[in-house]
């Protein structure tokens, strides 16, 4: 046996040498004379052995004496998938503009870290090279690198975006993928509350690689709180929006086919809209034009021309007007809040124009007389102030209500701010220190002690609230914040005047 390896190996060396790997190149020598007289002429193929490789050959059978010449190739086995788990670690959305309600987008700039846990330590990822790995044989091994993973992720919200920056950094062992990017995202806008609507901005995150693939991955928001922060500072539409300073982030799979999902990270900033110029240039003039009406009551009942003339008149204004707020309006095919609230005082002004009517009808046909007309103007007079009043507590209250809703039940409190009430505080601490500089230095250093870590609980209650309601306009608070503050305030109150009492006590 031994000594047929070895001859096996001599035969198999010397094809080689003539560049003969496979039995077609073999078949291709014994039909040429040329390299079948190098064959001979080298004499590892010689007597009996080559006329039983020429009758296998023929039949095209090789038999396992003949493999034993011809190695064959062994296949390894094919790479399992590995799942790598992709940490958010921080995010920051800054730069946001140009919110487009007629074409649903937005613009908005997004600097993203995540971060791969003891990346290092893998030799596969630390791999300086952003293709796909094959091996020597050239299969897949499914093994790429870092930086090929930075290069699979994907906005599929965006509509025309730019990297700014793209890079993998270390830290420690881990491995930290860094991208920047800026541009427009699409958002479906919900103004069914306009002009009262908080809207939802959304970045969605992905990677192209499945999670029934062969490279699969998935997002993490990581054992410690990711750093999510936006930019309140540059934010270019504060005329128009409140920016709140929360970004929330949620994990979810995208994808057509329920087989083929894609892991992805939605990231959500929320505004909310500034009511006031809507309320000034479209409801409160459409409510006073509406209003107008009124004044045909004062005529004679019995003049019902000059009553429709004048009606009509204000009826056309009305609609005009409605005309030249489109191009501040959103152009949606349902109605917003502001739309049923126009639709409202255009109704108050034709129940004026029947009521004209009605009163023409009953003097010119039905022959009632003047004083009978004038119950009946008094009564139209009532229908139309009840519909106009109603109209503007049905804006009023949906305001509030909408608002409400947004914010999670708070109610207005006074315009005096956190800040305000902190400057008030440390002028009060202030004028007790000067009454403390008399007393003895330990029981000093204890009350101011006690009266910063009350002072402290207080800052931290009170900027926390300040957090949540700094971009309000009218600034709101819940009911049950409002109490732990005022009972927080108390406290602190109480505490200074107990220090100051005391010290006046030891002093005398």
């Amino acid at each position: 046996l031994e000594a047929c390896k070895a001859q096996a190996k001599v035969i198999e060396g010397g094809l080689a040498s003539l560049h003969i790997r496979t039995v077609e190149q073999l078949k291709e020598a014994f039909e040429e004379p040329e390299l079948l007289n190098q064959i001979l002429s080298e004499g590892f193929i010689k007597g009996r052995l080559l006329s039983v490789l020429r009758e296998e050959l023929k039949n095209s059978r090789v038999r396992s004496a003949w493999k034993a010449v011809l190695k064959p190739k062994t296949i390894k086995p094919m790479n399992r998938p590995l799942l790598r788990r992709l940490d958010v670690i921080r995010v920051d959305i800054t730069n946001i503009s140009e919110i487009n309600q007629i074409d649903q987008t937005f613009y908005a700039r997004v600097f993203i870290i995540l971060r791969i846990k003891d990346g290092m330590l893998d030799d596969d990822l630390v791999k300086d090279f952003e293709g796909f790995p094959f091996d020597e044989d050239g299969r897949p091994t499914f093994r790429p690198s870092a930086k090929w993973y930075l290069n699979q992720l994907d906005y599929p919200n965006a509509r025309d975006i730019r990297t700014l920056d793209s890079k993998v950094t270390t830290e420690g062992n881990d491995l930290k993928l860094i991208q920047r990017i800026e541009g427009l995202f699409n958002q479906r806008f919900c103004l069914r509350d306009f002009p009262f609507d908080q809207q939802d901005l959304t970045v969605t995150l992905s990677a192209n690689c499945a999670l029934e693939g062969p490279v699969p991955v998935e997002f993490h928001l990581g054992d410690e709180p990711a750093q999510l922060g936006v930019d309140t500072v540059n934010f270019a539409l504060t005329d128009i929006y409140n920016l709140f300073p929360e970004v929330t982030a949620k994990t979810m799979t995208l994808g057509a086919s329920s087989t083929r999902r894609f892991p992805a990270v939605q990231l959500r900033v929320n505004v909310q809209r500034k009511s006031e110029f809507i309320k000034l240039n479209a409801a409160m003039p459409c409510s006073c034009i509406a209003l107008l009406s009124l004044s045909t009551f004062f005529l004679p009942p019995e003049d019902t021309a000059d009553r429709l003339e004048n009606t009509i008149t204000i009826l056309l204004t009305a609609v005009a007007f409605r005309f030249t707020t489109n191009n501040y309006l959103p152009m949606v095919s349902y109605m917003t809040v502001i739309d049923k609230f126009t639709l409202l005082c255009t109704g108050a002004i034709v129940i004026c124009f029947f009521s004209h009517s009605v009163l023409g009808l009953l003097f010119y046909w039905a022959g009632v007389e003047v004083e009978l007309l004038e119950v009946f103007n008094k009564i139209f007079l009532g229908v139309f102030l009840a519909t106009w009043a109603s109209a503007n507590m049905w804006f009023l209250h949906k305001e509030r209500l909408i608002t409400c809703k947004n914010f999670g039940g708070k109610r207005r409190i006074g315009k005096r701010r956190p800040d305000e009430m902190k400057n008030k505080e440390e002028d009060e601490g202030s004028n007790e220190e000067n009454i403390d500089k008399g007393s003895n230095k330990e029981a000093k250093s204890d009350k101011l002690l006690a009266r910063r870590a009350t002072q402290s609980s207080l800052e931290r209650q009170s900027v926390t609230l300040w957090r949540r309601t700094s971009t309000l306009s009218n600034l709101t608070l819940p009911s049950e914040d409002e109490e732990n503050f005022q009972q927080c305030e108390e406290s602190v109150d109480t505490t200074f005047s107990t220090v100051i009492d005391a010290d006046r006590v030891r002093r005398q």
